[in-house]
């Protein structure tokens, strides 16, 4: 239930921060490219399990040290299977401003549900779906969630800016704040 985050001073390694997740451990991650913003899982579904599942959102500050900014709903999962690896995936922008999460509509915490996709059908339970979130100063804040009807995980890539999605063999672009579909 931690993460260990370290810095490198020329050719030597020292330990930074300790960062708490509150889970049993951390299925997956992702750092922002100026390595400032984290973004790592906490509670993900695991086969059976029915708990609530977050993305917490972590940052440095200007004196080094490294705090917890966010605590975002999302549904997120992680199991395999006999074919092969089943689980969510999260990415940040450059900026860290911008958060993918490829999510699903499995959890029995109706928090985490997508009712209102922003584009796409409707889900069955399990389906997975796309979450995007901004970050404004401190605050982080849905701004699309996108179906594309598929009952399994996708391939998918976040430009480096945040400002456009490739999912579902789809681009999907973000303009003055709003994602629109193709």
């Amino acid at each position: 239930g931690t993460v260990v985050i370290y810095a490198r001073n020329g050719a030597n390694w020292s330990q930074q921060a300790l960062l708490e997740t509150g889970d049993i451990h951390v299925d997956f991650m992702a750092l922002a490219r100026d390595g400032k913003t984290l973004a790592v899982n906490q509670g993900a579904i695991r086969r059976s399990e029915s708990t609530p599942s977050f993305a917490l959102v972590f940052t440095q500050q200007s004196n080094g040290t490294w705090s917890q900014q966010a605590r975002i709903p999302v549904g997120l999962k992680t199991g395999t299977d006999i074919t092969s690896l089943d689980s969510s995936d999260m990415k940040l922008s450059d900026d860290g401003n911008t958060l993918a999460v490829l999510a699903t509509n499995g959890s029995e915490d109706r928090a985490v549900h997508a009712t209102d996709f922003s584009c796409g059908p409707p889900l069955s339970k399990n389906g997975y779906y796309m979450a995007l979130f901004t970050r404004n100063g401190t605050a982080w804040q849905r701004q699309a969630a996108i179906s594309r009807g598929h009952d399994s995980s996708l391939m998918w890539a976040l430009a480096r800016d945040g400002n456009a999605l490739l999912y579902g063999n789809e681009m999907f672009t973000r303009s003055n704040g709003a994602w629109a579909c193709p």
